[in-house]
């Protein structure tokens, strides 16, 4: 339960800065037993995002998890529901259910949420590549983000010590290796 909070937290949140720092739209979420990914649509149909943007999108939502502010979820009603700065229209007319984290995100979901942002623990995009005309943007969050880092830092070390090389040196000494 924990672990799907974490991803689904990450989601709203990578959904909610893609939105905001690129214009992308989220059609499609995909919480997955290892990673978890979401199909944007791009302004002008692009079908990448750049070095730069990624990071942009990571730097983001980690500050604002860091920020641990509430999430709040409730039922408002009509006259409030039409006031409220949605991300996105809600998909259903009756029973919206609101999720607000800080005041940086707030979209109509059913779904289950930690009580704050820092409960989301991180956040770490593993790819965005094109997918049937959008982007994909695979990602991992909380315990998962940790655990994926230990074992980047485990053969990044195995690899350091293989080619005499501080890690922040690595490409560089592997590309001489041809």
């Amino acid at each position: 339960r924990t672990d799907h909070m974490e991803q689904h937290g990450g989601e709203h949140m990578l959904a909610g800065a893609i939105w905001e720092k690129l214009g992308g739209t989220t059609i499609g979420l995909h919480l997955g037993q290892t990673d978890s990914s979401i199909d944007v649509s791009m302004p002008e149909e692009r079908t990448h995002l750049t070095e730069e943007e990624i990071i942009l999108l990571e730097d983001t939502v980690n500050a604002r998890i860091r920020l641990d502010a509430p999430i709040r979820c409730w039922f408002p009603e009509e006259e409030e529901l039409k006031k409220l700065p949605l991300r996105k229209a809600p998909t259903v007319s009756e029973h919206v259910r609101i999720v607000a984290m800080g005041d940086f995100e707030m979209v109509a979901c059913g779904g289950t949420h930690p009580s704050s942002t820092g409960r989301i623990g991180m956040i770490k995009i593993i790819s965005a590549i094109p997918a049937k005309g959008k982007v994909r943007v695979t990602f991992v969050c909380g315990g998962r983000a940790a655990k994926l880092f230990q074992t980047y830092m485990h053969y990044a070390d195995k690899a350091s010590a293989a080619l005499s090389s501080p890690v922040d040196k690595l490409y560089r000494a592997a590309s001489g290796l041809k």
